[in-house]
Order: structure tokens, then sequence, then C-alpha cells
């Protein structure tokens, strides 16, 4: 990804601290103010997922076509996330002690070695949870990666290829068999085990960042006052709010979500390129440690009240401190990782 897009920057980190917040609502029991300050911060993962669509394209080559080709860009893919995430599960089973079950039921980690829906029960998107439970998004982001690679096969047709291989499961299969398309994102179809994942509506994400990448691959002679194109970020955001506490409610769910998540990241998109809006380092940051605190912030939830038990520590572990040590504790541990660990594992997969 090109590090001059901040705003894209940005919203990694903004979808990331969504998640960390979803996750850590229950440490904030009054009056379930958890629940209600954060309460829908899953909305960050499909506003990854846009984000991701949107990176493959601006981040293609025109002459990165061809087999070979495919097979550079699938293990750069994996070596850009497997390796962190293998370890991040490591850990995560280590600190909740849980190897003994996981010994009875290979299975589970054998789906998160091969980024493979555990199908232990038929909520979606998630379709049945990894050992890591944030694990289960990277099935979607590798299968989306898989796509991109297959694509690259068929050389001057290879963004059409792309858009019929993710749409024709999501749009036809269901027409075909139940007739009709799911309403919400926890629902899934009854379909015989990947195919379930593969017609999944959380896939239109994707495919909505493929529309903007190609939107904002080559500039657009649109020249807005400053004033205006900051008023129209303020709006969004406003629209943005209003999903989020639940008061949009015009279309089908994942629908809106997709226009308003699309309307956002094309104001800021249209601000940067205009220098109507400049985003200073301390919003950028968790953007750029954005995988880390993904993977990582699970782990400090469950590591940390056990360390401060075992140190005896008197106070009770909730409330707005607690969170506030949570949360700095997920920023410097996931620098930590991306500075030591992730940093590296990028430059490898840039070669």
């Amino acid at each position: 990804m090109d590090r001059r897009i901040n705003s894209i920057q940005f919203l990694r980190g903004f979808a990331a601290l969504l998640v960390c917040f979803f996750h850590m609502k229950g440490l904030l029991p009054e009056n379930q103010v958890g629940k209600v300050l954060f309460g829908s911060g899953s909305l960050g993962v499909p506003l990854f997922f846009m984000i991701s669509g949107f990176i493959m394209v601006q981040s293609a080559k025109a002459d990165e076509v061809g087999a070979p080709a495919a097979l550079r860009f699938l293990g750069r893919r994996w070596l850009r996330i497997a390796p962190l995430y293998y370890l991040a599960t490591i850990f995560y089973i280590s600190v909740l002690n849980q190897w003994s079950f996981y010994a009875d039921q290979p299975r589970f980690l054998l789906s998160t070695l091969f980024f493979f829906p555990t199908f232990s029960n038929p909520v979606g998107p998630s379709l049945g949870m990894p050992p890591l439970e944030v694990g289960w998004s990277l099935n979607y982001e590798m299968y989306f990666y898989i796509l991109l690679s297959i694509s690259m096969l068929f050389t001057k047709l290879r963004w059409m290829s792309l858009f019929l291989l993710l749409l024709v499961p999501v749009l036809v299969f269901p027409l075909m068999h139940p007739g009709y398309y799911l309403q919400n994102l926890s629902q899934s179809y009854h379909w015989p085990g990947y195919l379930q994942l593969m017609g999944h509506p959380v896939l239109l994400f994707f495919v909505a960042g493929l529309l903007l990448g190609f939107l904002f691959r080559r500039p657009i002679p649109i020249a807005l006052p400053a004033w205006l194109l900051r008023l129209m970020v303020l709006l969004s955001f406003g629209l943005f709010f209003l999903l989020y506490t639940g008061k949009i409610k015009l279309f089908t769910p994942y629908l809106q979500t997709i226009l308003v998540c699309a309307a956002l990241m094309t104001t800021l998109l249209m601000a940067e390129r205009n220098e109507a809006l400049k985003f200073p380092q301390w919003l950028i940051f968790p953007g750029t440690i954005s995988y880390s605190l993904y993977l990582i912030h699970p782990i400090v939830l469950h590591a940390t009240p056990k360390a401060l038990r075992y140190l005896g520590f008197p106070y009770s572990l909730s409330g707005w401190w607690y969170f506030a040590v949570q949360l700095l504790l997920m920023l410097l541990l996931s620098w930590m990782i991306y500075r030591f660990i992730e940093q590296k594992l990028v430059l490898a997969s840039k070669r």
C-alpha cells in the first residue's frame, strides 16, 4: 500500500479501534455503558474488508499477471498474514491454557492453519470461531487473495474475472437455492462446507472496496472548495454515527453499511487528494499497527487480569481506569510487535 494515502491509514486504525472497543465493552459494566458506547464496534470488520479491496486495486501492477505472478502474489500475502496470526494463536491458546482441548480437537487448529471456518455453529459470517476468535475474518481475507491470484491467470480480463468470481456465489447461487438473499450478516445459508463462506454477503464489502479503488486510481478532475470537502467529511462521519447507533433503517442492514462506509471512505479520499485535510501522525499511528493490534488485543484482554491477580492486585478489574490501562497496553505491545516482527514480515513480503 502507498503509505501516502493517509486517509486509508486513518480508516484502518479507526476500524481496528472499533473492534478493540467492541471486545472491551465488558470492562465498563456500570449501567451497561460499554454496550451503549461500543456495542456496534463490530462494524470495524466489514470496513476492514472494504479497505482491503481498495488497497489491492491501488497496489496492483498492470504487468502482474500469469501463473508465476499469481503464485508470487499469493506467497507474499500469506507471508504478510499467516506467520503473525499463527504466533498470536499460539500465545492466545497458552494464555487460556487450552492446549489439552486442541489436542483432543485438532480440527480447530487445522482450520486456523488453512484459513478454513470451523463450521461449529451456523452464525455468520464467522461460521464458527477459530481458537483466536478474530481470525474468522482472515478466512475471508485469504479467500479474497486466492480469488485475486486466480484472476491474474486471465491477463487482460483480470479484474472482470475477479468480480465474477466474487459475485456469482454471492448473487447468483442464492437465487438457485434457497431462492432468497440473507437479510443481515449474522445469518448464513445452509449450504455444504466452504460454499457458506463463498456465498456470504460480507464479501460485498471487498467488491465495494475494489470499485472505490478503481474510482480513485487516477486523478478525478473535480475541484471543490476546501470548506465543502471538510463539510462532506463531517456529514459522512455523522452518517456513520447514525448507522453505528442504529438510527438508519432504510435498506437491508449490510447494504446500508456498505453505502455509509463507502461514503466515509470517498469523502476522506477526496478531501486528502484536494489537500483539504491533513492527518497528524497520532491519527495515522493506529493504522500503521492495525494488524498487530487486531490480533494482539484479545490476548491482552485475557492475559492482563491473570497477571494482575497473580501479583495480588487488590482493586476491581473494571471501570474506566482499567479500560484505559488495557488500551495503552494494547497499543504499546502492538507497536512492539509491529516494530520487531510485523515490519520484518512486511519487508520480506515485498521481495
